[in-house]
């Protein structure tokens, strides 16, 4: 009989713990994308798609501890200028998928050379992490990214 209740609340439980208490970042940084963070000295950033803003609110607000320089840009006239060696782009995005659901990303795009031929440079994707969630989640899980982001920029800087 016990055995029952224990197990009925562990299930009730699951279900009403707050979202910070129950939600892991599904997809988060490998070793090597956390060192690219090093040396970063300005951040832009912006959202894929945001027609109403409401989404920038959410990263403006957790950005705002980081210990560099962030400002919001569009994303779009920012893909076409070059990245500078000390700079970063971040991006936002919720793509929405099946069954009311979305992955909602962080990425960081800088400037990279090959290692094998330092005079070919080019832009690219050098840390990511996300989450899947339902879609009312996606600005909590966009408050977990940008949490996530500024505890491995403060730990590999």
């Amino acid at each position: 009989m016990s055995r029952k209740i224990v197990a009925t609340l562990l299930m009730v439980s699951s279900f009403t713990m707050p979202l910070a208490v129950q939600a892991k970042i599904e997809k988060p940084a490998k070793d090597w994308q956390l060192k690219t963070l090093k040396g970063i000295k300005s951040i832009k950033y912006g959202v894929a798609y945001d027609p109403d803003g409401s989404l920038l609110k959410v990263v403006d607000a957790g950005l705002a501890g980081l210990k560099v320089p962030a400002k919001s840009a569009p994303l779009v006239k920012e893909d076409s200028k070059d990245i500078g060696k000390d700079e970063a782009r971040l991006k936002v995005f919720v793509d929405n998928r099946d069954k009311n659901q979305a992955w909602v990303g962080l990425a960081i795009k800088q400037k990279s050379q090959l290692s094998r031929d330092g005079a070919q440079s080019y832009d690219a994707d050098t840390y990511a992490i996300g989450s899947l969630c339902e879609r009312s989640k996606a600005k909590d899980v966009i408050k977990e990214l940008c949490a996530q982001f500024q505890e491995d920029m403060k730990a590999n800087n």
